[in-house]
């Protein structure tokens, strides 16, 4: 339960960070399997993600033209979709807005009480991995 509110916040700090960009969730899901060099096939990603998610090909396919309208993303014939340039920075600066916003309300602790935390979550992750 922990982790998952954890995580949870972790996404609301992610959210925020591509909120001023005006793209909708699907689309930057979609930029995200882009950026980690996990998207070849549009139907291929509907079809993993179309039970959680409720969207279509169509709808994935929308987006993704929307990253290419942007000039955020390339299409490759025969290959996979690549960010551009501008598309990297982009997601750059949202990743570091991320981090910056987890982060911020743990900047009051002591010294001690981060090491503590750490400890804490290095002990919970290496007990969910046994």
């Amino acid at each position: 339960y922990l982790l998952d509110c954890l995580n949870a916040y972790r996404d609301d700090a992610h959210l925020t960070s591509f909120l001023p960009l005006d793209i909708p969730g699907y689309t930057w899901e979609l930029f995200t399997f882009i950026w980690r060099g996990q998207l070849t096939d549009i139907v291929d990603l509907a079809d993993r993600l179309g039970p959680f998610r409720g969207y279509d090909a169509r709808t994935y396919h929308q987006g993704l033209m929307e990253l290419v309208g942007k000039g955020w993303v390339r299409l490759n014939e025969g290959g996979p979709y690549q960010l551009t340039e501008e598309g990297l920075a982009i997601r750059e600066t949202a990743e570091a807005e991320t981090d910056h916003d987890f982060y911020l309300p743990w900047l009051v602790l002591s010294d001690a009480e981060t090491d503590a935390v750490r400890r804490h979550l290095t002990a919970i992750r290496d007990t969910l991995e046994e």
